[in-house]
């Protein structure tokens, strides 16, 4: 049985609020698939300006946490962060144009499978050994996957490239994740969640003029769908569950995650129409089973804690300064 550390009270003695906000949180990430369709522009737009309005709303924070000498950012770090919001722009991106091109549901499964991702580049190149209970998971929720792309389709057609844009994104996703490891010991949180913010930013809003896409002159119907995703779901959704991130165990936070693409579903059937099939059902819940797997092999504690062990003490011991911890995910 896991102790709650001394920071993390036990979980019987959480206020009920805490539970309440992580609830309010999921579904507020669970929207963020149907705003993207919503927008009905293409990714780099939706993105840039997901990403945009973010900043905004994140910097008058960021410079409270300044002016209270929370911070930190050495010059070292920098290079780091700006990598971060490469992955990040790369992965908002993608994700946002999976959803043009398949049903909000699988999109968002599919998109969060960097678990998976995670534990093959730890394999792969930092040589961790992996317990049995990783692959299991990995096993089951490959199959859960080919199910949704090999089968959801009718006789004759492709694979829904929209399936694998997807899981391209779930793979770059783990790339920030790793990123964000190493960035999490030199740099406070907070500074960090708007480091890479901004600089995805910049990068979408320069790759929508290169691609000659609009930024302006959107339908009002765009514009609202578009506040709703950076407001509702980017900070909103995120800041609920980082706040319950440092209240309740994270083993059990990441699993009460993968409700994500569940609340997507069920929204998605009255809101865009979208109704699963039974093929999209069944790898689901595969998926997701799979998923859980991994995520209890713990997997992600042992890549975070190889990493670290190859940094440098941090000029501050404190870990969890800002408004992330070190065992959280980002939003994706």
């Amino acid at each position: 049985m896991q102790t709650p550390s001394p920071d993390r009270p036990a979980e019987s003695h959480v206020p009920s609020i805490v539970y309440f906000a992580l609830a309010v949180g999921i579904i507020c990430i669970g929207f963020a698939a149907i705003f993207v369709k919503l927008a009905a522009t293409t990714g780099d737009v939706v993105a840039g300006w997901r990403l945009t309005i973010a900043s905004f709303v994140l910097t008058p924070l960021v410079i409270a946490n300044w002016r209270r000498g929370r911070a930190r950012l050495p010059r070292s770090a920098i290079g780091l962060i700006v990598l971060g919001g490469l992955f990040f722009a790369a992965d908002t991106a993608v994700w946002s144009t999976a959803l043009t091109m398949a049903d909000a549901a699988t999109t968002t499964l599919l998109g969060n499978t960097s678990p998976l991702w995670v534990g093959l580049v730890a394999w792969l190149i930092l040589r961790e050994k992996l317990g049995p209970l990783y692959w299991v998971g990995l096993v089951v929720a490959m199959g859960g996957m080919a199910l949704i792309i090999g089968l959801d389709r009718l006789p004759g057609q492709a694979i829904n490239p929209g399936h694998v844009l997807a899981l391209i994104s779930g793979a770059i996703y783990a790339g920030f994740q790793l990123n964000s490891t190493r960035v999490r010991q030199k740099v406070d949180s907070l500074t960090y969640v708007w480091g890479f913010t901004l600089t995805g930013a910049v990068v979408l809003i320069a790759l929508s003029q290169v691609l000659g896409h609009p930024l302006f002159n959107l339908p009002a119907r765009s514009y609202l769908a578009l506040l709703g995703l950076a407001l509702f779901s980017h900070i909103g959704g995120w800041l609920l569950i980082i706040y319950a991130f440092g209240k309740l165990q994270t083993s059990r936070l990441t699993v009460t995650l993968l409700g994500q693409p569940i609340v997507t579903a069920l929204v998605a059937l009255p809101i865009l129409g979208e109704v699963p099939t039974i093929w999209q059902v069944i790898g689901g819940v595969i998926t997701l089973l799979g998923i859980y797997t991994v995520h209890r092999s713990g997997l992600n504690g042992q890549t975070a804690a190889l990493l670290l062990k190859k940094q440098e003490p941090p000029a501050l011991p404190d870990l969890q300064t800002g408004i992330v911890t070190r065992e959280e995910e980002l939003p994706s």
